[in-house]
């Protein structure tokens, strides 16, 4: 096997980083009852098992958000508005133009899970966009994180898919939310 290690944040001049924990388990199978206990009330705690997918922490110029962030937003109205002080810094004409890149790059990371026979436990998806105002890179979705990955044959990971979906709903809503305003601001 070989390892490849890229700085995702290189050609960014003020990247911002979204750590988006995937799935609805981050247990691994083997592991000690005490250890499957805790994770399984922390992921029936945050939005782990209700959406597939939870934050485990940004980076965006001059403001860090910890693993807490966006744990307990369990309506999608909370979660819009995780996602919308997450996008705060891009500017309003580059909004629609970096979610359609999370669709679109959330979509490629589906389809190859979908047709992968892989668990994904513990799995993150990074998103880094730029954050410099007057800037543009374009936006990057990577999988991350694969301590806890391993071969299933005749099954594919139904958590990871979830989130998946969750995200892509997610996005349409706030490019739909985002398009009204423009939309709006026309008239």
């Amino acid at each position: 096997g070989v390892l490849t290690i890229e700085d995702v944040t290189h050609p960014f001049c003020a990247p911002c980083v979204v750590d988006v924990k995937m799935g609805t388990q981050t247990w691994q199978p083997g592991c000690s009852d005490a250890y499957r206990t805790r994770k399984m009330a922390q992921d029936a705690a945050c939005t782990t098992q209700a959406l597939g997918f939870r934050f485990s922490g940004a980076c965006l110029p001059g403001a860090t958000f910890g693993h807490d962030f966006g744990w307990y937003a369990t309506t999608d109205a909370l979660m819009l508005n995780c996602w919308r002080a997450l996008l705060a810094c891009v500017p309003r004409a580059r909004v629609l133009e970096v979610l359609a890149t999370f669709a679109a790059r959330v979509r490629e990371v589906r389809d190859a899970v979908a047709g992968a026979e892989w668990s994904f436990i513990a799995s993150s998806l990074l998103f880094v966009f730029e954050g410099a105002p007057g800037k543009w890179t374009e936006p990057a979705v990577v999988l991350v994180d694969f301590e806890h990955a391993e071969r299933t044959p005749g099954t594919v990971d139904r958590g990871f898919l979830f989130g998946c979906d969750s995200l892509l709903r997610f996005f349409g809503l706030l490019q739909q939310e985002q398009q009204a305003a423009e939309h709006h601001e026309e008239k």
